[in-house]
């Protein structure tokens, strides 16, 4: 869990119990997610931080190995993608997303539109399409996450051999529903809303 002083705490998944205290970063935690492997957890930062930076977290040690430094804003959004390779985070003033190297921070790509607020973020579980939602559904509308999450509404083709960086086009809830996006579980680890 992440809260609005920025303590990261984990949980036993089976039975609720505290586990310890993972971290505490500059502000709010906009989101967290696992990475496939459970290794380490992104944490973004929500609203009212001080630095804005986007971390990743080694679960086993709690050391911070690394920080994507590129938004200006809030970050409520965010996905890893399903070989761990790449993260994608959304928000910042200019509302974009930045897909960054989940293992460097460096950043990859900017998909910047409108200016709407990007309230979701998944990858296809092929890692070749990025879905991004601009619709806002609040996390404390469910007692579980998945049930709670903002939908996906544009997805896109990312550029890789051969293939060149799709155009946003609409997508639906049946198309997106086996993109990557939060990982509530990872063995003894659950990410749960409870009052």
């Amino acid at each position: 869990s992440g809260d609005i002083g920025g303590e990261i705490r984990l949980w036993d998944g089976r039975t609720g119990g505290y586990l310890r205290t993972l971290a505490a970063q500059d502000g709010e935690v906009g989101a967290l997610r696992f990475s496939p492997d459970g290794k380490r957890l992104l944490s973004t930062c929500g609203y009212a931080c001080n630095s804005n930076f986007q971390r990743v977290w080694e679960i086993a040690s709690g050391k911070e190995v690394l920080t994507h430094t590129d938004h200006n804003d809030s970050v409520v959004g965010a996905g890893v993608g399903p070989d761990g390779r790449l993260a994608a985070t959304a928000g910042g003033n200019n509302q974009q997303i930045d897909v960054w190297e989940f293992h460097t921070g460096k950043r990859t790509k900017v998909l910047a539109g409108t200016g709407a607020p990007r309230w979701a973020v998944g990858f296809s579980a092929d890692g070749r399409r990025l879905a991004w939602g601009n619709t806002w559904r609040s996390h404390h509308t469910s007692n579980h996450p998945s049930k709670a999450n903002s939908p996906l509404e544009l997805q896109l083709q990312l550029a890789a051999v051969g293939l060149s960086l799709g155009e946003p086009e609409r997508t639906t809830a049946e198309a997106t529903a086996t993109f990557v996006r939060a990982r509530f579980t990872h063995g003894l680890f659950t990410l749960a809303h409870r009052e």
